[in-house]
């Protein structure tokens, strides 16, 4: 199926005005359209510094030899495209592979949005309740990413990468 993708992408990318790709190496792999094809490369935007920051420090649960466990977080809008929901199945599955242990990381998920309340329900179902805690909206999302191990982005649909 990839392969017939790829076959029509070829016949119809050579007819475009114009190519805009990712990277240097994008248009490498595509110079035979390389005269129409130009480079806007991802842009990082710095984020506002504006509201109140957050202080992750009482979210960080020890491990059994009494070191901090890695903070991880989902920070983003909670609807169903965004699928916290298989992050939090994920993290059940992490937490029953060694129940006297426990979940091997400490978890929290910055956002608000229509799922919020059955995310919530599903990680009580899931018997996860104790560790993971839904911060809401955080208007100073600036003040999280320092402070997390890890952010997953367990999204099953992104308009732009």
């Amino acid at each position: 199926k990839v392969r017939a993708y790829n076959w029509v992408d070829r016949r119809l990318l050579v007819r475009g005005d114009r190519l805009v790709l990712m990277s240097e190496t994008h248009r490498r792999d595509f110079r035979d359209v390389a005269p129409h094809a130009r480079v806007i490369h991802n842009a990082a935007i710095p984020l506002p510094q504006e509201g109140d920051p957050v202080d992750l420090s009482a979210d960080r649960r020890a491990g059994p030899d009494g070191r901090p466990l890695p903070l991880v977080g989902v920070i983003g809008r909670l609807s169903s495209e965004k699928g916290v929901d298989v992050f939090l199945h994920a993290c059940a599955a992490l937490a029953g592979r060694d129940a006297a242990r426990g979940l091997p990381f400490s978890v929290v998920i910055a956002g608000d949005g229509p799922d919020r309340a059955e995310l919530e329900a599903l990680a009580a179902r899931l018997g996860l309740t104790d560790r993971v805690r839904f911060l809401g909206a955080v208007r100073a999302v600036w003040s999280l990413y320092p402070q997390l191990d890890l952010v997953v982005l367990p999204s099953r649909s992104e308009g732009l990468p």
